[in-house]
């Protein structure tokens, strides 16, 4: 069942000949359980996409559709629980923040809410995490894949149905870069979380169902990998 789908997006920044087209007619759906990647140049138009996917920018023209209903057709209000409650995202830089223990980090968007986190789940995303026993560090003593799991936390504590991630494992090093896409792997399949991931790297995007390319602004190629849940 489709649960997210891009229609005919385009996008400028700038003006007469300073103008660019950053999407250009941008098309897709994704399944409902699916782990896409979006791999491209750097300048493809990627992060953009990305952003207007999470309801953090708008497209010039074009809709969104989330489970069917137009994301960009909502009021302010609404598209500000939109971004908190449908989808996560997820940066290269983490944004934790620093005078704040890793269980405050995670559970920050629930507490901001004024939901109080249901304690089992808020357990077992920290033992997913393999994070149990460094609840009450600082950011500061964390290894940087430590720290980026912790913003995976804070971005599963709501729950979202879709988990936009921009370039995740872009400052981590090899081994703490496939322990981070072992974690999207495993929230893929038991948390049966939609998983959409920008990467740079093929062999990353190889272990993902499908890939998507996009360069100067339109999806070039789309195509299923083999494997990819192995």
């Amino acid at each position: 069942m489709e649960i997210l789908r891009a229609e005919n997006l385009v996008k400028t920044y700038g003006t007469g000949s300073n103008t660019i087209r950053a999407l250009d007619g941008v098309t897709f759906s994704i399944e409902n359980g699916e782990f896409v990647s979006i791999v491209g140049t750097s300048g493809s138009g990627k992060s953009t996409l990305i952003h207007i996917l999470g309801g953090v920018d708008e497209p010039d023209s074009g809709k969104v559709y989330m489970n069917g209903q137009d994301v960009f057709a909502r009021s302010r209000s609404q598209l500000a629980i939109f971004r908190r409650r449908q989808v996560g995202i997820i940066y290269q830089f983490n944004n934790l923040i620093p005078q704040m223990t890793v269980k405050e980090n995670i559970q920050l968007p629930a507490l901001l809410e004024g939901r109080k986190v249901e304690e089992n789940f808020y357990q077992e995303i920290l033992g997913q995490l393999e994070l149990e026993g460094r609840e009450n560090d600082l950011p500061d003593m964390l290894s940087g894949g430590q720290q980026q799991r912790v913003a995976i936390g804070r971005t599963l504590i709501n729950n979202p149905q879709v988990i936009l991630a921009d370039e995740p494992t872009g400052n981590l090093d090899m081994r703490n870069t496939q322990k981070i896409i072992n974690l999207f792997k495993h929230i893929n399949k038991w948390f049966k979380r939609t998983i959409v991931l920008i990467t740079h790297d093929q062999e990353i995007a190889l272990q993902t169902d499908r890939i998507l390319t996009i360069e100067n602004g339109r999806i070039e190629r789309d195509v299923p990998t083999v494997g990819g849940r192995a």
